[in-house]
């Protein structure tokens, strides 16, 4: 099983206007991962950075941030370390 990284994740998620054509390469390849129908793994240090850099670096406000740790929750080929944990953080 294939294992997500922070990166990975953030250019799947993240539409930067000006983007360059590195980037735009990675986000087409993040995408085509991600819903490609296999299962990947999740680390839960990658569910941490992942919020930390969406705040942190991309200004996404607490509700967008949880909102996106939601859809991960909810995506059908995520098998993430340690589910509980990051279905109580991102309850209300």
């Amino acid at each position: 099983m294939i294992g997500l990284d922070t990166n990975v994740l953030a250019r799947y998620l993240v539409e930067e206007a000006d983007a360059d054509e590195a980037t735009q390469t990675q986000r087409r390849a993040a995408r085509q991962l991600i819903e490609s129908g296999q299962d990947l793994f999740l680390p839960k240090t990658v569910a941490l950075e992942l919020e930390w850099v969406l705040r942190g670096y991309y200004g996404f406000p607490v509700e967008q941030v949880l909102r996106v740790l939601d859809q991960l929750l909810h995506h059908p080929c995520l098998v993430m370390e340690d589910r509980p944990a990051l279905e109580q953080a991102v309850v209300p």
